[in-house]
């Protein structure tokens, strides 16, 4: 089937970003049409996404387009939520927003884009691509504060060489603007800085009522060895984390580690937080299809991270050695590692353990 050059498929969350951008692509003389996933398990989340579909077609309503309503609640529980879960039982922390784009949300945009004939995906991510020497690059927005890409990392040549970033060139300032400009229902609506699975913020509440494994206490220990005392589950702890550990010592004290094996949170100085080496693994090149031998790089190890030079040493075309230029804090495995040249994105994985 003949694709359409001018028509193009955007997902649209209720938020004001992927509002703007399909107003700013009609503008432009796209044939918009509309995308709203339904991702929360209905049993677990009993009409959560009643309200967010309905903001949507008053959206899609006022700018002139059609919307549709996809239901992917099965596949977001088994690629994002479980994984999600499971993570917290093995003692890393994830980042559940960077497995859905690639694995969820751009890859079932392509598949109605295909449905409906559409030559071009798009979101409101802040993010640009641009056709390089072969290759589609991710590169950094140009409002900085903004910036998405790290969240992007996944997302492979298929599905950048057909996305669209509309807000890529443009400030959140701008969005706000625009939206007032244009009546939508949204224009004064918060930024969500939480999980969409997990509303209120505390994902604590979620692996409690939806445990995949028994949770287990243990011990709280120093990186000496010596008990301090006992936590009801390793699930509740995260690298770096100082308040809520329930222990008195006379010093402050951070944890540093987690170990899922012996059921050990384990604790200690601030300054045991601090490495300059880990290993990254499971990587997605965008720059280029095999990494070199050893290349330079600034890695974000999270997403307000600002960055730090590095030697990457990759061992195999996934897996990589990352030495950086000064020791940093909280190095944490499960949250994702993304490597920049400048403004390109050459690629990124995710942290799988600390080297002290």
């Amino acid at each position: 089937m003949a694709l359409t050059q001018k028509r193009v498929v955007i997902g649209l969350s209720g938020g004001v970003d992927s509002a703007v951008a399909a107003a700013l692509l009609k503008e432009q003389g796209y044939e918009v049409i509309g995308v709203t996933f339904k991702l929360l398990p209905e049993d677990w989340y009993p009409g959560a996404d009643k309200a967010r579909i309905e903001l949507v077609k008053r959206i899609s309503d006022v700018l002139g387009i059609d919307s549709i309503v996809v239901n992917a609640e099965t596949d977001f529980l088994k690629e994002v939520i479980i994984p999600f879960l499971q993570a917290y039982h093995k003692g890393i922390t994830p980042n559940p927003c960077a497995l859905c784009n690639p694995r969820i949300k751009f890859n079932k945009l392509l598949a109605v884009a295909e449905e409906k004939s559409a030559s071009w995906i798009a979101t409101g991510h802040y993010a640009r691509v641009v056709n390089g020497k072969g290759r589609f690059l991710l590169c950094k927005s140009v409002d900085m504060r903004r910036d998405q890409s790290y969240f992007l990392f996944g997302l492979n040549q298929v599905q950048l060489s057909r996305t669209i970033f509309p807000l890529g060139n443009i400030s959140k300032k701008e969005v706000r603007c625009l939206a007032e400009r244009l009546g939508l229902p949204n224009a004064g609506r918060k930024d969500s800085m939480n999980i969409c699975f997990v509303p209120n913020g505390n994902y604590k509440t979620l692996i409690k009522e939806h445990p995949l494994e028994p949770i287990r206490g243990g011990d709280i220990v120093e990186i000496t060895g010596k008990v301090l005392g006992q936590h009801k589950g390793i699930e509740f702890y995260t690298i770096g984390q100082r308040s809520g550990l329930g222990i008195a010592i006379g010093k402050p004290v951070y944890v540093v580690d987690l170990d899922p094996i012996e059921r050990h949170v384990i604790v200690g100085p601030e300054s045991a937080l601090y490495s300059d080496s880990f290993l990254v693994t499971d990587c997605n090149w965008i720059a280029f299809e095999i990494p070199p031998e050893k290349f330079r790089a600034v890695v974000k190890i999270r997403y307000n991270h600002t960055g730090v030079e590095a030697i990457v040493q990759p061992i195999d075309q996934t897996t990589v050695f990352v030495k950086t230029s000064q020791p940093q804090r909280a190095i944490t495995p499960g949250q994702a590692a993304v490597f920049y040249d400048e403004e390109i994105v050459l690629g990124g994985g995710w942290i799988a353990r600390r080297k002290n």
